[in-house]
């Protein structure tokens, strides 16, 4: 009988306010480490101490997994972010005459637990929870289902997290695009992915500052695309590799 899966989720916040979050998809045999590993990344966020840690540990059935290759990667060579802003603006161009307004939002907008969706034809906001977002989850890397839980450290792997989140939203059915800047302050490596290319590009930010968030450009063409978006990021268990 194939061992059980399960999707670990962590959230850390003080006083109501996000701070970080995390996730994997692991055999049962790795629960009790992974947890505690999230645990000890919750402690010891760049952004600060949280007043609540929780951990989420829900059973998957083996067949509703979606296994998905990894997004190719080009590096963009990027200096500043005035630099970062005209090679994400341009783009998007290919698929949005609104890039400029997209990347306003990237500039203006933090704190958000999830990714904004924006309408690629018109530029506005749509995802039903302005506060919140749109979250991805319930996701992880293949390599999760055959290390040693002990060997997985507690901290940050930045390319490999983004490449799987990047990876998944990409499959969403209805999604053209997406940009991220982390809201990690000592983090200012972000991605374009634009209909299924993955750009990662270098000083997205100023170091230092909290300003950081995702935004989802999807085509609204079929009237059921944000019910299916919604249900796809946050439920639909994927893993890349």
């Amino acid at each position: 009988m194939p061992e059980t899966m399960y999707s670990i989720k962590m959230r850390a916040s003080r006083a109501g306010a996000h701070i970080s979050g995390a996730e994997r998809i692991v055999p049962a045999r790795f629960v009790g480490q992974v947890s505690e590993n999230l645990h000890a990344r919750a402690l010891g966020h760049p952004k600060g101490i949280p007043d609540s840690i929780v951990v989420t540990t829900t059973a998957l059935v083996a067949d509703d997994i979606i296994y998905l290759p990894e997004l190719t990667v080009t590096e963009l060579p990027c200096a500043t972010p005035s630099q970062a802003r005209k090679l994400v603006t341009d783009l998007l161009a290919e698929i949005t005459p609104h890039s400029d307004t997209i990347w306003n939002y990237l500039e203006t907008v933090t704190g958000m637990r999830g990714a904004m969706l924006v309408d690629a034809e018109t530029g506005h906001r749509v995802e039903p929870d302005m506060h919140r977002g749109v979250r991805a989850s319930t996701m992880d890397h293949r390599s999760s289902l055959n290390l040693d839980a002990r060997a997985q450290p507690g901290n940050k792997n930045y390319v490999h997290e983004a490449r799987v989140l990047a990876a998944k939203v990409a499959s969403c059915p209805h999604v053209v695009a997406e940009i991220c800047i982390s809201d990690d302050p000592d983090y200012t490596t972000g991605y374009a992915c634009v209909q299924g290319r993955y750009h990662r590009i270098p000083h997205m930010k100023a170091a230092g500052t909290n300003q950081g968030t995702r935004v989802i450009v999807i085509d609204r063409s079929d009237e059921h695309a944000l019910t299916e978006i919604s249900e796809y990021l946050e439920n639909q268990a994927v893993i890349v590799g």
